[in-house]
């Protein structure tokens, strides 16, 4: 059956497809709008738009009945410290994004478009596949109707069907996931109107108010941190950021996590001939440049100025509409490059976020570049004299974290699917819904921990890691199975030879610890080994971030011993603290002391002292008798030293590290007795 010609047929009614629509409606052409699914319905989505979106917004009159919370920039969170990017104003006049559900926003652009006069708006309308005619999409197969127009518009999503059909899909290069959930926070907690992002290890969480007293909590991840179920990374992440978990204490989840398991789609080409791939279906950048729906009311825009030339022009007209795109989204893909560099560059942006701390006016300005209201190759040659071409390029990259992902959607597929690792659990037994710590109780939560102190016992650490991670997937608000999660990455982490394997792992210990801290504030076994990670991490940050870390340390470890005193850890760590404080080097400590408010005092007699009292306390803990031997050692005391160093080498084996602090007492043995010739 062949169905009328009209003028453009739209497959996808979400923001590209719908703004393309209307424009196209408002144009006089006559258009064919095929949704899949029905409205109002879920996308998972950082659920904001920058100020470019919104101007297209005010373009279409839709900004009212689109309503929405103004945002006023974006902070960017990390380890205390936070930048601030105001968004820049445009022509004298103060530009401000947009945060509203994405159920709100799809609704309201389908809705106007199927009021557009010359506009046929459908839903549960299955676009099956492209016509092709000689080489030419002529049109589109729908619900088992040909249907034939002079172009056709793929606006199918990431996942497109239209763009497999056509054999346009290319290999992403790196693979992230993202997930998000919505909140109702409780009574008297307010969110301010700006993106909060949070840097954790090796991912990043979105913080965006809402409408109505809800808050949006978007994460973006590496794959290869998904050790867990998604819902319990979530969960982690979140209570391992103490100004989120705040502001969760007592709310209440909305919605099911959902996301998925590829954020970043490529596409062949984005243009064929007689069709036009548009939004996600053309290729989606990382959501972690932060413009998702932007892209796709620019680029719907921009189409709607070039359609019209298909019935005089024939194809001729979409090459230059495709070059066109490429250079209105070219700002957005340099971003994206640099951020996802920096992401796996982690070292690299404590320095970064101290270059915009320094340089706020750099900060809101690439805020604007992202925002889609300043010009990138514009900034670099105003800020050169300014800043210079490495200090921008510092700059340009930390602001990325800071923009990254908020607005974009985190889940860019038509199906929606469930985030890929597992089901999603109900929305009332999310952890940070009601974030009381539980004891791990009955099976199989008491018999997996049972399993885990065994394996350890055993020395068997990839065991006993298995059983802890599998108690904590079965007991999610367990704060036992949380901080013994946390000790046996630690110690996996002293064990990893790889250098970047035990970053990783500090980090994931870090979260972990940070969780259990959350879920038990009383609990002492969360606040020591919140010191134990952030010590080990120590080693991977320079100077300024090594600055702030050792206050967090020995923050953790003196209320670890306010709540138990006879803690052997916390004395452990305060011990190795004061030796490694005292051996700060002259220009490390200048620097503190001049622009971070100083290092906390430190000794090597207080190192000894809690290195023996630890001793004391657990007198078979091989690693408390090695770092007491060094300490004496840096105190010159080489025979006292050596009398530990000795006995440390004598101890049976009691932990799973022993081996290592064996290895460490016996090069320390050396240059002791080296000492004594």
């Amino acid at each position: 059956m062949i169905g009328r010609l009209s003028d453009v047929l739209i497959a996808g009614g979400g923001v590209a497809g719908s703004t393309l629509a209307i424009l196209l409606g408002r144009a006089g052409l006559r258009v064919e709008l095929f949704e899949r699914g029905a409205f109002p319905r879920e996308k998972p989505c950082g659920e904001g738009l920058m100020p470019a979106g919104v101007a297209v917004l005010e373009r279409l009159g839709l900004t009212a009945a689109v309503g929405g919370v103004p945002l006023s920039g974006v902070r960017y969170h990390c380890r205390g410290a936070t930048a601030t990017g105001p968004f820049p104003s445009v022509n004298g006049i103060a530009a401000t994004g947009l945060a509203q559900r994405r159920v709100v926003l799809d609704r309201v652009l389908f809705e106007a478009a199927a009021a557009t006069a010359g506009v046929t708006a459908r839903t549960r309308a299955v676009v099956e596949r492209p016509i092709v005619d000689r080489g030419r999409v002529t049109g589109l197969m729908v619900n088992g109707t040909a249907l034939r127009a002079p172009l056709t518009v793929a606006a199918d999503g990431a996942l497109s069907p239209l763009r497999r059909a056509l054999g346009l899909d290319r290999a992403a290069r790196h693979r992230r996931v993202g997930m998000r959930a919505h909140f109702q926070l409780a009574a008297g907690i307010e969110v301010a109107p700006w993106v909060d992002i949070l840097l954790g290890a090796e991912h990043e969480l979105y913080v965006t108010a809402l409408p109505r007293g809800e808050l949006l909590v978007a994460a973006l991840a590496n794959a290869r941190v998904l050790d867990a179920p998604a819902e319990l990374l979530f969960d982690r992440w979140c209570l391992g950021q103490p100004w989120l978990a705040e502001r969760l204490r007592g709310a209440r989840r909305l919605t099911r996590l959902r996301g998925a398991s590829s954020l970043t789609v490529r596409a062949k080409r984005g243009v064929v001939p007689g069709m036009v791939l548009l939004g996600d279906a053309a290729g989606s950048l990382d959501p972690i440049t932060g413009g998702g729906m932007t892209h796709a009311l620019e680029s719907a825009e921009l189409l709607a100025r070039h359609a019209p030339r298909a019935f005089a022009e024939g194809d001729a007209w979409l090459a230059q509409f495709e070059r066109r795109r490429r250079a209105l989204l070219l700002d957005y893909a340099i971003l994206t490059r640099g951020l996802l560099w920096l992401a796996r560059h982690p070292a690299a942006i404590g320095m970064a976020l101290s270059a915009l701390e320094a340089w706020p006016g750099v900060m809101s300005h690439l805020v604007g570049v992202a925002g889609g209201t300043r010009s990138l190759l514009g900034a670099r040659r105003r800020v050169r004299w300014a800043v210079g071409a490495v200090g921008m390029a510092v700059g340009m990259g930390v602001l990325l974290v800071v923009i990254a992902g908020w607005m974009s959607p985190v889940v860019a597929t038509a199906a929606d699917p469930p985030v890929t690792q597992v089901a999603a659990a109900p929305a009332a037994d999310s952890l940070v819904a009601n974030a009381a710590a539980t004891p791990a109780t009955g099976p199989p939560g008491a018999a997996l921990l049972a399993a885990g102190d065994s394996a350890i016992a055993r020395l068997n650490l990839e065991a006993a890691t298995a059983a802890y991670r599998q108690a904590l997937v079965a007991a999610p608000r367990s704060y036992e199975a949380t901080w013994k999660l946390a000790r046996a990455i630690a110690d996996r982490a002293t064990l990893t030879p790889n250098r970047e394997d035990q970053r990783r792992l500090c980090q994931q210990a870090e979260s972990l610890a940070r969780a259990a801290v959350a879920l038990n504030p009383g609990g002492a076994k969360g606040h020591a080994f919140l010191a134990v990670a952030l010590g080990k991490q120590a080693i991977f940050v320079g100077g300024k971030t090594k600055v702030r870390l050792s206050r967090e340390i020995k923050a953790e470890a003196d209320r670890t011993l306010a709540l138990d005193p006879n803690d052997d850890l916390a004395h452990h760590v305060l011990g190795v603290w004061n030796r490694e404080v005292v051996e700060v080097s002259g220009i490390l400590r200048f620097f503190a002391n001049t622009f971070l408010g100083g290092i906390p005092k430190a000794s090597l007699d207080e190192a000894i002292g809690h290195l023996r009292r630890a001793a004391e306390v657990s007198p078979d803990v091989i690693p408390h008798r090695v770092e007491l031997g060094i300490a004496l050692a840096s105190a010159r005391r080489y025979r006292d030293a050596e009398q530990e160093l000795v006995r440390a080498l004598d101890m049976p084996t009691s932990w799973v590290t022993d081996d290592h602090y064996r290895a460490k007492a016996r090069d320390a043995l050396a240059r002791v007795r080296k000492k004594l010739r």
